[in-house]
């Protein structure tokens, strides 16, 4: 399917941020034709990260799950913010649902891979590679607030350990409960 131009009316305007999963965040500089393929439009994309130019076609724009960037920072807050989900016991059934989010690249589907690595890392360490991952999309994330709050990366950092350390703190205080209240029930049960 080939996207009319019409079609990217939500894209942002040149010059603005937006994010590619695969990527990372990015300034769209603008369309321009394949010199390659006459006719075929190209979206011209420069990674923040590291400056590299990017060429992507526009039919795979929904694909490729490009999307605006800096537009969700209070989803951001209150998922980082809620209630930690329970961890899953099985390493291949979280490596596949995190692959997923990843892949997905919302800021919703970020912030839960984030916060099951960041509970994970709590609890027991983390793999190298679930550190690099946790570290990637902790980086991402901390871009996405940085561009909406118009401020540093270290300060949007700042922000989200904040959120992350009272849900943790909450998700502690819960287990705790559930301790003593299995504990009484056992007590009863004598």
């Amino acid at each position: 399917m080939v996207l009319e131009k019409h079609d990217l009316t939500d894209f942002p305007q040149p010059g603005e941020p937006v994010f590619y999963p695969k990527v990372g965040h990015c300034v769209y500089l603008g369309q321009i034709e394949n010199s390659n393929i006459p006719g075929v439009q190209l979206l011209e994309l420069e990674s923040l990260e590291g400056g590299t130019r990017l060429l992507v076609p526009i039919n795979k724009v929904i694909q490729l799950k490009l999307r605006n960037a800096g537009k969700s920072t209070d989803e951001i807050e209150n998922i980082l913010s809620s209630e930690f989900e329970e961890p899953l016991e099985d390493e291949n059934e979280l490596q596949k649902l995190m692959e997923g989010l990843i892949i997905e690249g919302t800021p919703r589907s970020l912030c839960l891979v984030l916060k099951r690595l960041h509970l994970a890392h709590h609890k027991e360490s983390l793999s190298r590679e679930n550190e690099k991952v946790r570290k990637k999309i902790r980086s991402w994330l901390a871009t996405e607030v940085s561009i909406e709050k118009g401020c540093t990366r270290i300060e949007a950092q700042a922000l989200m350990t904040r959120l992350l350390q009272k849900a943790v703190t909450e998700y502690k205080l819960k287990e705790k409960r559930e301790t003593r209240e299995r504990r009484r029930a056992l007590l009863e049960q004598k």
